[in-house]
């Protein structure tokens, strides 16, 4: 606990003042610039002891606790803090002091040593013990101190580092400075077992001040300021609703991201962190910023793991145990609160080492190089049990450990240096003295070796060692004289002899040369600004709207807070000396009570059996929390062990459904990692999101204490810095971050708890605070109906808010109710949409008063309009008839448009006409179609055949909405055409010649005096039947006269027959049905002209089959009738030929082959001579016909 002495001048002293504490405590105080006389008197004090024998020193003055130093005697202490200016050089501080009264005290005193602070991780169920460092811990008692003829603490008062920290005034937050004063009544020497008690002791406190403050005026623009990136900011829905609740709520906000301070340069190695705190350092002052909310992910940067996710605002990566072996780093937002402390007072990047920043580099400075040497101990370990040991190094530097002789351990790195690391080697040894040897070297930065053990025999065997530092006693030097291992130093690496130093004996390996930053101008645990954090991981922004609204609600209830006014209190057994429901009694009966809370304990037990409380409910399990704590509490407290999901018997992520989040609950998680910073859905944030308003928990092992606890707000133990947020939180009525921050500035020095627990919340959240607001009421009217493609008015001016407060309401509409906003924030109450398609949902209206929202929704129907057609037709032509149709329909919305054609007798053509061109209308189509859709389409078919034809165009939506259209193609029939005709026969004529040797005869044939045949035959020797010619199938048209003329010239020969011979030659008519005529004639040789002989030939085709060919022509697709009249009174002859070729034609056939042409051929014999008047009629089968007549000669 400190005191605190106010002195109200600094610089021309008004004039001495004093406080007294609690009446018991006296402090005299006299100020002169920058001197300060303090007297202080220890008060009354009683001496008991305990049931173990250990004496116990009760001061029976308020405000005293115990030296908060494991391992060491457990002897009184106040802590006091002195205000100074804030002009002060800190460099210049120095105290001294006069102890005025003394006494000896009669008898001897066993003074018990300060238990270990001790945690348990749930996910892997290991327990820490935390010593601190460069102790000699043996039976729980720090050898360094136990084993010393000397006074502990060496002196009665110790100047602890200053603070500067930001507290609340009248006239609102200030940044203040103290000094720190540690005062120790009593001196314990453990050998001889004497008491000193320093019963009064003057002190005086010399400083010098600047000219000026350096810190500046605070009187600045912005005292809440919210840190995060841009992409939350530009896609958070309520950041700005709970920005305008802080400026309404008094404050003046200023949001800030990347790019303000990602251009910064801050200390090394100037990562995130270190350019978000150098904004906060360039700006605190001069915009007096009192709170700091970050969010964004938290996930801090492992300096160790080139490859380690980084959150995007992430916590700082510090090492307050970063010399210990195991815990060594806490993850902490601490590292933005406190601005004027250099948290890498030593320069390695190494940030919040709990080790001074002075302590020594080498094993004797004097003597042995810093950062250059090497160590060789040697000896031997005694062992008490024959039982598997597990020996461990913790080093930063090289190690070889030898047990008789064996190397055991090998980590020497020949040319560089390995980070600080754990090795191990299990052994199964005897009980006795073995021999060890322990090689180390040391070249670069901070050096450390240690030596630990434990059986690995399970705890209540007899063989059960715990994990230690091989202790003093059972370590003995070479000569095996004396206890502790001999020390030969080298100021090489190579342990090259001589040694330049050597220890005989006493050497514990538990070493420490390195630097820290710990000393004047370190981390401080005075807050400069209360920060709080809203983790965000994967951006998921919806979250993060949900976390700020329910803050937003929470700080605006308007109603009854009574709810608020309870407390709910599990406290799980953490070890078997510790029920842990201390704390839950401690915060019910000191606090809770007395401010008219409500308090619900849920403890393991009922322990009025043996003196202690009864709890209103017991077993503590997570099934009895949770149903309690749905029930709706303001405030929850717990203690147990975690881990990043749960909180053991406590609670688990699992059941957070289950909470009641419109009464969420300030919770402080006294467990390990429930905030661990690198896990999404980490307990802490998880109950942020649902179940509580903020939470205060740890982001890695926190440690407690043993046995039956009491409060002391010097003491970082969980226990403590747990009940004392609760007291300023529902007594001093403090908001959250402040409550914490002011916690943890009680404590003197940062350690790894202070850095632990961080908030994750609001840091001006209220328990019983609020600023009322009664939220707005929509009322989106309706329901509404309406036609696709046409607009909606939509009318929320029946919205109202109650209290008319903070802002007039402002309007914006959801009109699928999506989630999202299709207008932004207007005072107008009303909207209009188009649906470009059917629809049925909701149409939601939201509205604000400029900080709480209130919506509604009601229902809208859209309904579906059947498309229209462009009319078109009818249609009227002559087979065969092209129709070719083009039209249009029109939708008004935007649905697709199926076309389908229907022609009589076929076909059908469909076609798909999609609203975006590319696909089918997918089912939201009323957002973002086009409407009206208009779609032009073609089709076209061809009529073979007359006939009446109905074209029928089917339009159908997408939704089932259909337009019918029927018109008619009339089209009319063609009569056939006759192409052509033949009337032929055909002869084979043949000329023959005897007579007079090598004379020629030649042979025309002639169809109305045009040539179609001819032939020549010349008289040789031999026999005339070998002499004779025949032109075949002579093709004889009968419509014309066919002559035959035979010519003989007798003179022109080379060789002339006799003159009195002659030539006879015959002419021969074949006809195909193998009769023939052969006529006769004689030319005279002696004839000198040409002998002509000429006959017709018609009158010979009597009783010869004439051919008759006709080719004719329909235009549509009729079958074709060829009747031929003869003119000889024989029957006709009448042919049909069908348009399938198969059957008559169908009436109508559209689709038969068109245009039909047909080829007949037929014989006929006509039996006189005469001229005979053929007549061929070619008739389609709709009796439309074409005639031609062709005179037949036969004469």
């Amino acid at each position: 606990m400190f005191a605190v002495v106010n002195n109200t001048g600094y610089n021309g002293i008004e004039g001495p003042s004093q406080l007294v504490f609690d009446g018991e405590m006296e402090v005299e105080i006299s100020n002169l610039d920058g001197i300060t006389n303090y007297q202080i008197s220890a008060g009354e004090y009683k001496i008991t002891k305990d049931e173990s024998g250990f004496s116990i020193i009760n001061m029976l003055t308020p405000g005293y606790g115990i030296i908060d130093s494991p391992g060491d005697p457990a002897l009184p202490e106040k802590m006091l803090e002195f205000k100074v200016p804030q002009n002060i050089d800190w460099s210049t501080l120095e105290l001294s002091f006069d102890v005025l009264n003394t006494e000896l005290l009669s008898g001897s005193y066993e003074i018990a040593p300060n238990p270990p602070f001790v945690a348990k991780d749930s996910s892997n169920d290991f327990e820490y013990e935390f010593w601190g460092e460069g102790k000699n811990i043996v039976d729980g008692k720090n050898m360094n101190i136990y084993g010393m003829d000397s006074n502990y603490p060496e002196e009665p008062v110790e100047l602890l580092p200053y603070t500067e920290r930001k507290e609340s005034t009248e006239s609102g937050y200030e940044n203040m400075k103290y000094v720190r004063i540690a005062y120790r009544p009593f001196l314990y020497n453990p050998i001889s077992k004497e008491l000193t008690f320093i019963q009064k002791v003057n002190i005086n406190i010399n400083y010098e001040t600047f000219p000026s403050s350096l810190r500046g005026t605070r009187a600045g623009p912005y005292d809440y300021v919210i840190i995060t990136k841009n992409n939350y900011v530009d896609n958070s829905e309520m950041l700005e609703y709970f920005v305008t609740l802080k400026e309404v709520a008094g404050h003046d906000v200023l949001v800030i991201t990347e790019d303000d301070y990602g251009g910064l340069t801050g200390q090394a190695p100037n990562e995130t962190p270190e350019k978000i705190r150098q904004w906060l350092i360039n700006n605190d002052i001069s915009y007096d910023i009192d709170y700091v909310l970050l969010i964004g992910d938290p996930d801090p940067d492992d300096p160790s793991d080139p490859n380690d996710h980084v959150g995007d605002v992430p916590m700082k990566w510090c090492m307050p145990n970063y010399f210990g072996h195991d815990a060594r780093e806490n993850p902490t937002d601490y590292f933005y609160a406190d601005l004027t402390g250099n948290w890498d007072l030593d320069g390695d990047e190494i940030f919040g080492e709990c080790l001074d920043v002075n302590n020594p580099t080498s094993p004797a400075p004097m003597i042995i190089n810093s950062d250059y040497f090497s160590v060789r101990w040697t000896g031997y370990i005694e062992c008490d049990f024959n039982e598997e040991y597990k020996f461990q190094t913790f080093s930063d530097g090289g190690v070889k450990l030898y047990i008789d002789g064996n190397l055991e351990i090998d980590n020497w790195d020949t040319l560089t240096e390995h980070p600080p690391t754990n090795d191990y080697a299990t052994l199964t040894m005897t009980s006795g003295l073995h021999d060890i040897k322990i090689e180390y070297k040391e070249h670069d930065g901070d050096g450390i070796i240690k030596l630990f053990w434990r059986t690995t025999a399970p705890k209540g065997d007899p063989n059960f060692l715990d994990f230690q530092t091989v202790p003093l006693d059972h370590l003995w030097n070479e000569s095996g004289t004396a206890n502790g291992l001999t020390g030969e130093y080298y100021n090489n690496i190579y342990l090259v002899d001589p040694p330049d130093l050597v220890n005989p004996d006493g050497e514990v390996i538990n070493f420490i040369w390195g630097t820290g930053d710990k000393g004047s101008g370190g981390p401080d645990t005075g807050a400069d600004v209360f920060v709080g954090r809203i983790p965000i991981y994967n951006n998921n922004y919806t979250q993060l709207d949900k976390i700020l609204e329910k803050i937003i609600k929470y700080e605006c209830e308007a109603g009854s807070l009574a709810w608020r006014k309870s407390i709910i209190l599990p406290m799980d057994p953490l070890w078997d000396d510790t029920p842990a429901y201390h704390l839950g009694e401690g915060i019910r009966n000191d606090y809770a009570l007395a401010a008219g809370f409500n308090c619900f304990r849920i403890y393991e037990e009922d322990y009025s059996s043996v003196g202690g409380p009864t709890p209103e409910l017991w077993p503590c399990n997570i099934n009895n929390v949770k149903n309690e704590w749905k029930n709706g509490y303001g405030m929850m407290v717990w203690d147990t062990h975690g881990d990043p999901y749960g909180a053991e018997e406590v609670f688990h992520v699992d059941y957070i459904p289950e909470l009641d989040d419109t009464k969420p609950a300030f919770t402080y998680m006294v467990a390990c990692t429930n905030s661990h910073p690198e896990t999404p859905g980490n307990l802490g944030q998880a109950l942020l999101v649902h179940g509580a308003i903020n939470t205060v928990g740890a982001t890695r092992v926190s440690y407690g204490a043993h046995g039956a606890w009491t409060f002391d707000s010097t003491s970082a133990v969980n226990h403590n810095l747990a009940y004392f947020y609760t007291k300023k939180i529902i007594v001093d009525g403090m908001p959250a971050g402040e409550a914490l921050y002011r916690t943890k500035g009680d404590v003197a020095e940062i350690g790894s708890n202070l850095l632990n627990y961080n908030l994750y919340g609001d840091p001006d959240n209220y328990l019983l605070v609020t600023v009322p607001n009664e939220p707005p009421v929509a009322d989106v009217n309706g329901p509404y109906e309406v036609d696709e493609g046409t607009s909606v008015s939509f009318d929320g001016s029946g919205s109202y808010d109650p209290d008319n407060f903070p802002f007039p309401l402002e309007y914006r509409w959801d009109f699928e109710n999506d989630g999202i906003w299709d207008t932004t924030w207007s005072t107008d109450p009303t909207a209009t949409y188009t649906w470009s398609d059917d629809y049925s949902g909701d149409v939601a209206l939201e509205v604000t008063d400029g900080i709480l929202l209130d919506s509604d929704s009601n229902t809208v129907t859209v309904k579906n309009v059947v498309p229209s057609i462009t009319p078109f037709g009818p249609f009227f032509g002559d087979e065969p008839y092209l129709v070719d149709i083009t039209t249009y329909a029109t939708d008004p919305g935007s649905d697709d448009l199926t076309f389908t054609w229907e022609f009589d007798f076929g076909p059908t053509i469909t076609t798909i006409f999609y609203n975006d061109g590319i696909g089918p209308d997918p089912a939201d189509s009323y957002v973002g179609g086009n409407y009206p859709f208009t779609v032009t389409d073609s089709a076209s078919r061809e009529y073979g055949d007359n006939g009446n034809y109905s074209i029928t165009l089917t339009v159908e939506d997408d939704n089932g909405g259909v337009a019918v259209y029927t018109t008619y193609a009339i089209i009319d029939n063609v009569a056939p055409t006759i192409e052509n005709i033949e009337a032929y026969i055909l002869v084979n004529f043949t000329l023959r010649a005897a007579g007079e040797k090598w004379h020629n005869v030649n042979m025309s044939i002639q169809e109305n005096d045009v040539e179609i045949g001819f032939a020549e035959v010349v008289r040789y020797p031999g026999s005339p039947d070998d002499q004779s010619i025949t032109l075949y199938n002579v093709k004889c048209d009968v419509t014309k006269y066919i002559n035959v003329t035979v010519l003989y010239t007798p003179m022109d020969d080379p060789i002339n027959g006799q003159i009195y011979g002659a030539t006879p030659v015959w002419v021969t008519l074949d006809f195909e049905d193998g009769e023939d005529v052969r006529l006769h004639h004689t030319c005279n040789v002696r004839h000198p002209d040409t002998w002509e002989w000429n006959f017709g030939v018609n009158k010979f085709f009597v009783g010869h089959n004439i051919t008759f060919e006709s080719d004719a022509s329909d235009p549509g697709s009729d079958d074709l009738t060829f009747d031929w009249f003869w003119d000889d009174s024989t029957s006709n002859t009448i042919t049909t030929y069908y348009n399938n070729d198969v059957s008559p034609d169908p009436y109508p056939s559209p689709d038969g082959i068109y245009p039909f042409s047909a080829h007949d051929e037929t014989k006929h014999m006509f039996m006189t001579k005469d001229c005979f008047d053929v007549q061929l009629t070619v008739t389609d089968d709709d009796g439309e016909a074409d005639v031609i007549v062709v005179i037949v000669i036969i004469v």
